[in-house]
């Protein structure tokens, strides 16, 4: 979290196999971050006075992201929490049949 936050923008997709996260500097750089069933720990909000923050923990590391208007937390950690749930059972599933 840092005054340049405010000169990135962010795309986040949900497809049917995983969670993936663009995220765009205007003045240098971009960073692509995917995020499967199987890597995912857990999902922490924070809502402030105007905006929020997610906190996507994942056994490798922690993506943040920043400025989210307050308003949309609520569905967005709805829809990534029960599609990750739904997947690791189904990873979980074939993994055990594998065995």
């Amino acid at each position: 979290n840092s005054i340049a936050d405010i000169f990135t923008s962010c795309v986040v997709a949900l497809t049917n196999k995983r969670l993936l996260i663009g995220q765009k500097r205007v003045l240098w750089g971009s960073f692509y971050t995917q995020i499967t069933p199987d890597l995912y720990n857990d999902l922490e909000l924070y809502k402030g006075l105007l905006f929020g923050r997610l906190s996507i923990d994942t056994v490798k590391e922690e993506v943040i992201i920043t400025n989210l208007d307050k308003n949309a937390l609520d569905e967005i950690e709805t829809a990534i929490s029960q599609f990750m749930m739904k997947e690791k059972q189904k990873y979980h599933a074939k993994k055990e049949k594998a065995n």
